[in-house]
């Protein structure tokens, strides 16, 4: 009772935790000063009822608590995940120190190399691994070892290494490259050796080299795998320490070469050598020391050698001197021999770094005979000298003496020899004064320094010319050193008159070949002319090409084409080339009157010598002063269709010219040649603007289409959908107002059927034109879409839209529209299981790419079947993107699902970004 006063007809918020039925009013009361919960009186029972707020909390929490458990568990599944990633690094490194030490202990080098593919695929878990050496030729790259491949292939198997090639692609990176799936990789083609043993994803790094890449080191997987830094770190510090073990070893087999080759010089070289230590000890001595002395090297170091070599005791202590000396020369001193032979020896020694001192010997026995020899051999070249007709000369350095001369001197220069005794530069005397200068000149600048070979004329004392080839060239001894200067002068008399007239006839020969290449050249001319004309298909483009050509090889001051207008009875300029008249192209010229339009109305080529003769009384657009002063001589040639002429070609010379027979066939040529690319030019021409016409046609259909969407897409939404929605608030009313019995059947069936069109309305008027797309943009219209038409399709679809900067509309409305008929295609026909959508931002553009795994479809056919008006979506969406500057591409296959891709050029219009 007490309780029913005290909170009879009052309101309160009352929680608890315990039961209320057991508690008296004292604790109610205290509770609700407390609590907030509510109480309410049913069957004479007072009960707590949750009011929404406290329901309202307790679902906040619960929430909460979900939400703190998931970021555990995802915190955990986080953490594990660096661990093993940290456990992954410490076994990278791990197996790149231990490989380090392998490398340094290592002498094999293909065992070594074995063990770096072992450790490489063993680390990163793949299935296979390669080491790959880069062949000299660069063309193609060898399997030196391997983990995980066929019989036979480590150590045969080459891949080559062209532009296309996977190798060719890591040798040209910069840095670790990474293949995830071969099976969509562009950047290459997958090589076939790979495909066959089942790899899917591959990682490789170059192995440097000194000069070039040594090769590749790379690891394979059978299945797609993405490659982490850190992998990628790993592999390229194990090409390190291959390139390391490498280099070392090509620096050891190098240092052994290297010794090799000192030693096989040491031991086979034909000089004397031994090497003595700082106490003056016969540590080391070659082969042919042994040979030419008789002693061995522990024979020798026996024996007191300086006495055995140089009994005499003068003659020993000059040897010491001579040893004993900073810088010694080559000397020669007499030495006996094990079996007591005296020979010529030749010696000079060198200090060593490191205290030795080693000799060459020489012996020169046989030079002792040769310069015997050599003094018989100069008694019988001055008797052969003698004996010939052309001069020999020998003379001092300087030029100051002249040590010999042949008889032959008086009878070519007609001058004693006695004279040139005398005064060795008295033949300068005999020289043709217009040749003497030069001559002098070459005798003092080449001398002794270099070879003389100069051709002049002498004049004999009898007055009579001779040609003079005269070549000298110096002597020099066995130490490369210049001592003497000798020449022959020969008398080349006969010979120059006989050159000269084979000169007169090479050069009769010479200009009649010149005259006919030059008119092979002018035939070319007129191909390269026409060639060029035929592969332009701009008109402008093609006429000019056509008359710079053309003014050129005719050496003409203007050229001009003008061409018959539609109706045939007036010709106009189209392309001019030296023209310097500023309004060209104003200039109107009558069939039948001036020089062009005779050519034009009578169809056959015409030369005028003096144009002021001409009739200018049916050219318009221009004075005839200003014709006549730019305009002396004129020839031209009709362009001619079959017998239809389509225009005139003409030259033009402001100086008086005659245009001979020649010129005019080959202007003729050319015309006749030209006239048809001209023709097919203008055709095109036609075809270009029709087609821009279309073009834009077309768009302005687009643009009308979608404007007349967004209006009836407004009117939808706020006329129709604002009568619907005032007729189900009508008929919702007279359902409330159905207070004593329920409301009718049909009346509830109006209010749904109501609803049914105005979600129907709304849906009309979405696929019309979406508001979201004006008002927030082509990313957020195609996520909205997107998440539309996954709702509707029994498929998985994974979006990807990247942010898009605020675009032109026509572009946005075009890539929302191809977007809406792919996945409707999609929905209809593709009974796909799963559905990539994608929009990429690219450096110049944007990428739409639509693909699904479904049934797929013959494009071919589609294509065919939609020009043919059966279908339009292909078409449709292919002309969308062309009106925009895009490029469309469909790929498709019976049962191998289908890929719609979309790339648009654009530049941000600037605002907002998406």
């Amino acid at each position: 009772m007490r309780v029913d006063q005290s909170i009879g007809g009052k309101r309160m918020i009352v929680l608890c935790t315990y039961s209320l039925a057991t508690s008296d009013a004292t604790q109610l009361l205290d509770v609700a000063r407390t609590h907030q919960f509510a109480l309410a009186k049913r069957d004479g029972r007072w009960e707590m009822v949750e009011t929404a707020r406290l329901r309202q909390a307790k679902d906040e929490i619960k929430r909460r608590s979900d939400e703190l458990q998931e970021r555990v568990v995802e915190r955990t599944v986080q953490l594990e995940a660096v661990n093993e990633e940290l456990r992954a690094r410490n076994r990278q490194q791990s197996a790149v120190a231990a490989l380090g030490q392998a490398a340094i202990r290592a002498h094999d080098l293909g065992a070594l190399m074995d063990e770096v593919a072992a450790v490489a695929a063993r680390t990163l878990g793949t299935e296979h691994s390669a080491v790959l050496e880069l062949l000299p030729s660069g063309e193609e790259l060898l399997v030196r070892a391997g983990l995980g491949w066929k019989d036979g292939f480590v150590g045969h198997h080459r891949t080559p290494a062209r532009a296309s090639s996977a190798a060719s692609f890591i040798l040209r990176s910069d840095a670790p490259v990474v293949i995830p799936d071969l099976g969509e990789e562009t950047r290459f083609a997958p090589p076939p050796a790979l495909l066959e043993h089942g790899v899917r994803g591959m990682m490789g790094v170059i192995v440097p080299g000194r000069a070039r890449p040594w090769g590749v080191l790379a690891v394979h997987a059978r299945a797609p795998r993405m490659f982490s830094p850190d992998d990628a770190g790993f592999l390229q510090s194990v090409a390190n320490v291959l390139a390391l073990a490498i280099e070392r070893d090509e620096m050891e087999v190098a240092q052994r070469g290297e010794q090799e080759t000192l030693q096989a010089i040491f031991d086979n070289i034909p000089v004397m050598i031994s090497i003595t230590n700082a106490s003056e000890r016969l540590s080391r001595v070659n082969r042919e020391w042994e040979r030419t002395l008789g002693w061995t090297l522990e024979e020798a170091q026996r024996v007191d050698l300086l006495t055995a070599c140089y009994p005499d005791p003068a003659s020993r202590r000059k040897v010491l001197e001579f040893y004993r000396r900073v810088q010694s020369r080559w000397e020669d001193f007499p030495v006996r021999t094990r079996d007591h032979r005296v020979i010529e020896v030749s010696w000079a020694c060198f200090d060593i770094s490191d205290g030795s001192r080693i000799s060459l010997g020489l012996d020169i026995a046989e030079r002792k005979r040769a310069e015997e020899a050599l003094r018989e051999s100069e008694g019988r070249f001055r008797q052969l000298a003698e004996s010939i007709n052309e001069v020999f000369w020998l003379a001092t350095l300087d030029n100051t003496e002249m040590l010999y001369v042949s008889p032959a001197y008086e009878r070519v220069f007609g001058r004693s020899r006695e004279s040139l005794y005398r005064d060795p530069r008295s033949w300068l005397e005999a020289v043709h004064p217009e040749d003497r200068e030069r001559v002098r000149r070459a005798a003092d600048d080449k001398g002794a320094r270099a070879e003389l070979d100069e051709t002049y004329r002498v004049v004999r004392t009898d007055g009579t010319i001779r040609w003079i080839r005269d070549h000298g060239f110096p002597i020099r001894d066995a130490a490369g050193r210049t001592y003497r200067y000798a020449g022959i002068a020969e008398d080349i008399t006969d010979r120059r008159r006989a050159e000269e007239e084979r000169a007169r006839l090479l050069e009769s020969e010479r200009a009649a070949r010149a005259e006919a290449e030059a008119a092979l050249e002018r035939l070319r001319a007129i191909d390269t002319i026409t060639d060029s004309a035929l592969v332009h298909l701009g008109l402008d483009e093609l006429l000019r090409e056509l008359l710079v050509r053309l003014r050129r090889l005719l050496d003409a001051d203007s050229i001009g084409v003008l061409l018959l207008d539609e109706d045939g009875k007036t010709l106009y300029p189209r392309a001019v080339d030296g023209y310097t008249h500023e309004n060209f192209s104003a200039i109107r010229v009558r069939v039948g009157t001036g020089v062009t339009g005779r050519i034009a109305a009578e169809g056959r080529p015409l030369i005028v010598d003096d144009y002021s003769t001409v009739d200018m009384s049916g050219i318009e657009g221009v004075a005839p002063a200003a014709v006549r002063a730019m305009t002396r001589s004129v020839m031209g040639a009709p362009l001619r269709i079959g017998d239809r002429v389509v225009g005139v070609v003409a030259v033009n010379t402001m100086r008086p010219r005659r245009f001979t027979e020649e010129e005019l066939r080959l202007l003729l040529l050319v015309a006749d040649r030209a006239a048809p690319a001209v023709e097919m030019a203008r055709l095109l021409e036609k075809l270009r603007a029709g087609r821009e016409r279309q073009k834009a046609l077309s768009q302005r259909l687009l643009t009308a289409q979608e404007e007349e969407r967004r209006r009836l897409a407004v009117e939808l939404h706020d006329e129709l959908g604002q009568i619907l929605t005032a007729v189900k608030i009508n008929l919702e009313s007279l359902e409330r107002m159905s207070v004593a019995a329920p409301a009718p059947p049909h009346l509830q069936d109006a209010i749904a059927s109501v609803d049914h069109a105005m979600q129907r309305v709304r849906d009309l008027a979405l696929d019309l034109r979406p508001s979201v797309l004006d008002d927030l943009g082509l990313a957020a219209a195609l996520r909205w879409y997107v998440d539309r038409f996954a709702r509707g399709v029994q498929a998985e679809v994974r979006v990807s839209v990247d942010p898009v900067p605020a675009l032109e509309p026509e572009l946005e409305t075009a890539c929302f529209r191809v977007a809406q008929e792919a996945l409707t295609n999609v929905a209809r026909h593709a009974r796909a299981r799963q559905v990539w959508f994608d929009l990429k931002v690219l450096p110049d553009g944007i990428e739409l790419a639509v693909r699904d795994d479904g049934i797929g479809f013959d494009v071919a056919a589609a294509r065919e079947r939609a020009s043919g008006g059966t279908s339009m979506g292909l078409l449709g969406m292919q002309e969308r993107v062309s009106l925009v500057g895009g490029v469309f591409e469909v790929h498709s296959a019976p049962d191998g699902g289908t890929q719609v891709r979309a790339r648009f050029a654009a530049g941000e219009k600037g605002g907002r970004t998406e």
